[in-house]
């Protein structure tokens, strides 16, 4: 009985967040569907920062705009976020200070544009 509880227990729980990988060209990973996303540094219009209110927590999330006309968005909770972001400094200067214009107050949305180009 306690094993079908345990299984029925871990199918109800969130998939752990897909990892970022990081290059010179850009970034990728694997969505929740199984698709591979991969967005490069030199595809990218626009980049936007902002919180999503979890009633409990806030959590911040960078979206980017690409040459084809999608967004694709990625979360502080994936691994892999900060040295994205990193990369994403050094590439966009303006990026830098994202933290100041974004994170506070909480539990406000705070969408700022960090990046517009082309």
């Amino acid at each position: 009985m306690f094993t079908r509880l345990r299984s029925w227990w871990q199918s109800r729980q969130p998939l752990p967040d897909p990892p970022i990988t990081t290059n010179d060209e850009g970034f990728s990973f694997t969505s929740d569907s199984g698709e591979e996303c991969r967005v490069r540094w030199d595809d990218v219009l626009e980049i936007r920062a902002f919180k999503l209110d979890l009633l409990t927590m806030d959590e911040v999330r960078f979206s980017f705009k690409v040459e084809s006309g999608l967004w694709v968005d990625v979360s502080e909770d994936q691994p892999g976020f900060r040295t994205m972001v990193e990369s994403l400094q050094s590439r966009y200067p303006s990026v830098v200070g994202w933290e100041a214009r974004v994170i506070k107050p909480a539990f406000v949305r705070k969408e700022t544009v960090l990046f517009r180009g082309k």
